[in-house]
């Protein structure tokens, strides 16, 4: 999870870039659209990563789920403490998934106002 929270770090740090040294930003603002650019392109490839993962997870459930043979009563404790861990691990995957596409949002926006600006 620290890899999507590292960057809506980044994100957050270009707002308020751009907030507070403005003049900053537009002086320098061909390498800053290409970092830019270079992130988006990175939490597009952990948002490709985190989707499969949650669709494995989504899997395990559904088999986990799905079984109902046990042999003795050790078995059903097991297979409780499984699905505990796997519905947690779906969680903390659909958490991440949804702080990177926040990331990805708010790097947009920031580069979308220094590709506007660039235009004049």
């Amino acid at each position: 999870m620290s890899v999507a929270r590292g960057y809506l770090r980044l994100a957050k740090r270009y707002e308020i870039r751009m907030k507070y040294i403005h003049k900053y930003m537009v002086k320098n603002r061909n390498f800053h659209i290409t970092q830019l650019r270079e992130a988006i392109g990175c939490v597009e490839r952990l948002l490709d990563i985190s989707y499969e993962e949650l669709e494995n997870w989504s899997n395990s459930i559904q088999a986990l789920y799905e079984t109902d043979e046990f042999d003795n009563i050790f078995e059903r404790v097991e297979l409780i403490f499984f699905k505990m861990f796997v519905n947690w691990r779906y969680d903390q995957t659909l958490k991440e998934i949804t702080v990177a596409e926040e990331a990805k949002r708010r790097l947009k926006n920031v580069l979308n106002k220094l590709e506007v600006l660039n235009c004049f």
